[in-house]
C-alpha cells in the first residue's frame, strides 16, 4: 500500500458526489472540500483513475499525488476548528492502530 493525496475540481455536483463516495468507500480520508488523503494499492489507484476518466467534463480535474512516507512524518496541519474538526495525520496514512475491547 501506498499513501495518496487525492485532489479534484469537478463542477457537477452528481458527478462530484459519486468521487467523493468511491473514495470514502476506497479508504480514504476528507481533509479538506476536494482533498482527500489515504493509503491504497496500485490496483486501487487504477479503479480510481478508470472511474474518474468516465466522469470527468472537459474542464474537470483530478490530481492523484503519491506521498513517500518520508514526506508524511513532515507534513503540518494547522486548524482552528474544534477537535471534531482536526486531522490525524497518523490515522489517515494508517500509522496509528488502534485496538477496541
Amino acid at each position: 500500500m501506498k499513501n495518496y493525496l487525492i485532489t479534484y475540481d469537478i463542477s457537477n455536483n452528481k458527478k462530484r458526489n459519486a468521487l467523493i463516495d468511491l473514495l470514502k468507500t476506497s479508504g480514504f480520508y476528507r481533509v479538506q472540500y476536494s482533498v482527500f488523503a489515504g493509503s491504497t494499492t496500485k490496483e486501487g489507484v487504477i479503479k480510481i483513475k478508470t472511474f474518474a476518466v468516465k466522469l470527468l467534463d472537459k474542464n474537470d480535474k483530478i490530481i492523484i499525488l503519491p506521498i513517500p512516507e518520508a514526506v508524511i512524518e513532515k507534513i503540518l496541519v494547522f486548524n482552528k476548528g474544534s477537535e471534531k474538526e482536526k486531522i490525524d495525520i497518523d490515522l489517515i496514512f494508517n500509522k496509528k492502530v488502534v485496538l477496541f475491547i
